[in-house]
């Protein structure tokens, strides 16, 4: 007797190294076994790496990573559970060196405390955290704070020199200069704490005593900051109890000197009290949930508008009868004894041998939400069995051919629902699996009541145990692998793994790289809710130092959102705010802010000849209002702008701004409608602007930021991410067509603080 081994139940992978440098191959190694430890030699895993990135190449079952991160690397078989690896892979040598000053000012004052800033990455453009950079003034700085901090006690123009130590890539050198020019008479308005450009955790509605300097020759009469007045000394320090909003927050502030002469300044510093590492895999920024209709619709000969109509077509496909019929086969024959003996001669002998199989049903199929996962029934009426009966009767033989009969058969199983090696998964709950058949009739023509009766009795018997075995064998492996298989698929390909932005200014793209991990599977008896993280990531052309990703209405509130679904809307998918953030703050290091703007740029009113350097010291960051209109806040922005005739040397402005947008869904898209500028604020260092003068200036700065926010909401997020599940190849021998997608259809969008919220049906997309 040879026994070989049953369905595949767990895969165990293994790793030939769990750190690597960037641009290194990790190999995995996959042993499959049953449910009883016996390896299955036949099987063929695949290998999935978690997060998914651009960054990683799978072939086989070796990957290669670009990405520095944390990743899973899991053998993944439908029907099977696996434990995950976990691979470490660190950045390789400093291949790049960006730079920047904190705060960036075209010109500083006398002792004015100014830090050079920088971040090394590698060839792949992962930051090198730990790499060795020094800093050299020339001439030298009147005091050095630390390695990077710098005053200057004289006017004049200085160059900070930053060098990366070696080893670096290619041995090439690394070195970037800083010019900072001091002057004594540098700016009038200083932000000091926080200072302009900073990034500061601090909780919405909390309060903080912003503080600053000003500085003027004929004496400082008063200061006010937002039309509040400040506490002034007679230093020119002052301050004032702020009360602070998350996302971008404005502070414009006017001196007044003895003269009643007012000088401006507007700063900007941006406060969250929940941050996410830039790169990192945000958990939880996007929500599927499936309600009971999109399990089972109660319909499930029509369309595939649920999983159970999927169940349906396996219970009623040619597998369940081939294999039936194949078992019963394979065990002929059924029995072949004597049946009755007299002084120990047989008198009745009987052999009786199976010939086909029907299920001439109904056979339906249901699939029902339950706590921990899925709970599938399966009934099967009349299921029909083709038997031969021969043998003889004293000596009188009888050879006759009939059909016997369940009146139905009924499989009971449940699946659990959860994440294994990174990826959705639905399996067999140990001891759910129930099965009862009815009762047992026959009809043949011709034969003796004795002999019906031992047909009877041998299928009420060991032949009843056989086919329902074989039957919920069937059921149980081919509804196992399809569920699993089917859940298992579920990704967000509408945004593939990479798209281009492109920059303000037309001047190229941006390429972002996003890929997705998932990080919750929570199944209850009303709904079926997967969490999934996102991540962003791009170039670095821009040294400013950074806190993270502001993650809007933050605190401890967990970002994943649980839709609720009633009626036709059978399907919900949630989209935090935060992942908005987190495509800008990518593309804000990109250098989407870095710019040459003109009229031809902006078109519209925009005067001609003007033209403005623009750098942005902020990522532009996003949130929602009561009335479900998305703000997106923007400061503070550095320009030298030119305007002949008027300034034809550069003038140094700072703009800030906050405009918002109503939100509408086009086919599975976002878009963004009518944007109005709300608050603008901007100052000139040092000159005086007419009342003309400066309504062309907030003409085209109104022009600059519409174009900002039109680009940074339609064009950084080209499509949804919208959840969807991809049927396996497996599902041909069903009669489905593989590489369908299912997922929500004819959704319609909703507000919810802080989230964009999809409902609709679930079906074929």
């Amino acid at each position: 007797v040879r026994i070989v081994p049953g369905e595949a139940t767990e895969v165990i992978t293994a790793v030939d190294r769990n750190s690597t440098d960037a641009g290194g191959t990790v190999n995995a190694t996959c042993e499959v076994f049953d449910a009883y430890g016996n390896r299955v030699e036949d099987a063929e895993p695949t290998l999935s790496v978690t997060p998914s990135s651009d960054g990683t190449t799978i072939e086989d079952l070796s990957a290669t990573l670009t990405e520095a991160g944390i990743y899973d690397f899991g053998c993944a078989l439908d029907g099977a559970t696996t434990t995950p690896q976990r691979v470490e892979v660190t950045p390789t040598l400093p291949a790049a060196l960006v730079v920047a000053k904190v705060p960036d000012q075209p010109v500083y004052g006398i002792g004015q405390v100014i830090e050079v800033v920088s971040i090394v990455t590698d060839q792949y453009g992962n930051e090198v955290v730990d790499a060795e950079v020094g800093y050299v003034s020339n001439p030298a700085a009147g005091m050095t704070i630390g390695s990077s901090r710098f005053r200057y006690f004289a006017d004049g123009t200085y160059v900070v020199t930053v060098t990366v130590a070696p080893p670096t890539e290619g041995d090439v050198v690394l070195s970037e200069d800083v010019e900072i020019i001091v002057n004594g008479n540098g700016p009038q308005i200083q932000c000091d704490n926080p200072a302009d450009g900073q990034m500061i955790d601090v909780a919405p509605g909390g309060t903080l005593n912003f503080q600053g300097t000003v500085d003027d020759t004929s004496g400082v009469d008063s200061v006010t900051v937002n039309g509040a007045a400040a506490t002034l000394d007679g230093s020119g320090s002052f301050s004032i109890p702020v009360t602070v909003e998350f996302g971008i927050n404005f502070l414009d502030i006017v001196a007044t000197d003895s003269f009643g002469e007012e000088s401006s300044r507007t700063c900007a510093f941006l406060a969250s009290d929940r941050w996410a590492p830039p790169g990192d895999v945000l958990d939880d920024t996007v929500a599927l949930s499936l309600a009971q209709g999109a399990i089972d619709d109660g319909d499930p000969a029509g369309d595939i508008d649920s999983l159970n109509d999927m169940l349906f077509r396996v219970v009623n496909s040619d597998g369940l009868r081939n294999t039936l019929h194949t078992t019963m086969l394979a065990n002929n024959p059924l029995k072949n004894s004597c049946d009755q003996t007299v002084f120990g001669v047989c008198v009745m002998r009987s052999r009786i041998r199976y010939l086909d199989s029907a299920f001439p049903g109904p056979n339906t199929t249901s699939l029902t939400l339950v706590d921990g996962g899925l709970a599938a029934n399966v009934r099967l009426e009349n299921v029909r069995l083709r038997v031969r009966a021969d043998g003889q009767i004293s000596g009188i033989p009888f050879d006759t051919t009939g059909w016997v009969t369940f009146s139905y058969v009924d499989i009971d199983l449940i699946f659990d629902a959860g994440l294994s090696s990174g990826r959705p998964t639905l399996t067999v709950r140990p001891g759910s699996v129930n099965v009862d058949s009815g009762n047992v009739s026959s009809s043949f023509s011709g034969l003796d009541g004795a002999i019906v009766n031992i047909v009877i009795d041998l299928f009420q018997g060991s032949v009843r145990g056989l086919i329902e075995n074989t039957l919920t064998t069937f059921v149980e492996d081919n509804f196992d692998a399809l569920l699993d298989g089917v859940v298992g698929s579920l990704d967000i390909s509408s945004l593939g793994s990479t798209f281009t932005v492109p920059r303000l200014d037309g001047a190229g793209t941006i390429d972002l790289n996003f890929g997705v991990g998932f990080s919750s599977l929570s199944p209850t008896s009303s709904r079926l809710l997967f969490g999934i993280g996102t991540r962003f990531s791009g170039p670095t052309n821009i040294g400013r130092p950074t806190l993270g990703v502001a993650i809007p209405h933050g605190g401890t509130a967990p970002l994943l959102d649980d839709p609720t679904l009633s009626g036709s809307n059978t399907a919900g998918v949630s989209i935090h705010l935060a992942l908005f953030n987190q495509v800008l703050h990518a593309l804000w290091r990109g250098g989407l802010l870095e710019a040459t703007i003109d009229s031809s740029t902006l078109g519209g009113d925009s005067p001609d000849g003007l033209t403005a350097v623009v750098s942005g010291a902020l990522p532009p960051v996003a949130t929602m209002n009561g009335e479900g209109e998305v703000e997106l806040g923007i400061g503070t922005l550095a320009m030298q702008l030119t305007y002949p005739g008027i300034f034809d040397d550069p003038i140094f402005v700072v703009l800030g701004a906050r405009a918002s947008t109503d939100v509408a869904l086009s086919g599975n898209d976002i878009t963004f409608g009518t944007i109005t500028v709300t608050d603008l604020y901007f100052s000139a260092e040092g000159v005086s602007l007419d009342m003309s003068t400066r309504e062309t200036l907030e003409r085209f700065f109104t022009s600059l930021v519409q174009s900002i926010v039109d680009g940074a909401l339609n064009d950084a997020l080209p499509a949804l991410p919208i959840p969807s599940f991809t049927l396996p190849a497996s599902v041909a021998d069903f009669g489905l067509v593989p590489g369908s997608e299912l997922g929500i259809t004819s959704p319609a969008l909703t507000t919810e603080r802080p989230h964009f919220v999809l409902r609709g049906g679930f079906g074929d997309i």
